[in-house]
């Protein structure tokens, strides 16, 4: 029995219509509505499993010609947000969605609360970790980290860039080539996160020395139930700045 799905309205695409033409002389326009496309689905502005309107209704709504939107429609279905049928193209399913995402790009579209949880799992595990292997001299690196910090405490930047080579080194700390390789995908991402609760809270970097020196306490002690309770409670802190609680 074929499955039955109900088909995206034209004015759905107004906004995105409007997205396109503002990035008109910055690449080549299918490439331009391929991205904002691709942006949609992954956001689910535009819902997964859903039929995409008639090619030609679709051209004439954009203003756009059928090579660009087949050329846009190409590269989707190469990325498999899409599939195209006789009967019509729709967006596949979320799962299949998901599944073909590289995770640089499902982390570049996910909500801070996301992030913030996903690093809660990850660095509460690298915490642990690093009891059981850390050096004197990570500890050491550890250490010399904070002194940084506290250094540069007006600075934000510098601050910031401190607080990163930590938790940095707590991942080289955890001995683990696999929690590293992890980490430095989303890297970029967590800074960026941590800038802005630096930012919007200037406690919040007193209260992050004292949560990596607790965390260092930790490690030399090779405790890890405390070293992976203190990083989960110091990343709570940080997440409850950015949605301005506690």
């Amino acid at each position: 029995m074929t499955k039955v799905r109900e088909r995206i309205p034209l004015s759905r695409f107004d906004q995105l219509k409007e997205k396109l033409y503002a990035s008109q002389g910055l690449g080549n326009l299918s490439d331009n509505l391929f991205l904002v496309l691709r942006d949609a689905i992954l956001t689910n502005y535009l819902p997964s499993d859903h039929l995409l309107p008639n090619e030609n209704q679709l051209c004439q709504h954009l203003e756009i010609g059928r090579t660009t939107l087949r050329e846009a429609y190409s590269k989707l279905e190469a990325m498999q947000l899409i599939t195209r049928k006789k009967s019509g193209t729709y967006l596949n399913d979320r799962r299949v969605i998901d599944a073909a995402m590289p995770f640089r790009q499902v982390l570049e579209h996910a909500d801070i609360k996301e992030v913030m949880d996903f690093r809660m799992m990850l660095e509460g595990e690298i915490a642990a970790l690093a009891t059981e292997n850390a050096s004197r001299d990570d500890m050491a690196q550890l250490e010399a980290l904070v002194e940084k910090m506290k250094e540069h405490f007006t600075n934000l930047v510098m601050l910031s860039v401190y607080d990163a080579m930590f938790h940095r080194q707590l991942v080289i700390c955890s001995g683990n080539s696999l929690l590293k390789a992890v980490f430095e995908t989303v890297r970029s991402h967590f800074e960026e996160v941590i800038y802005k609760a630096f930012a919007s809270d200037e406690t919040i970097m007193l209260k992050a020395v004292f949560y990596h020196e607790r965390i260092i306490k930790a490690v030399k002690a090779r405790d890890s139930a405390a070293a992976k309770a203190v990083m989960r409670e110091h990343i709570q802190c940080v997440t409850d700045t950015l949605f301005n609680r506690g």
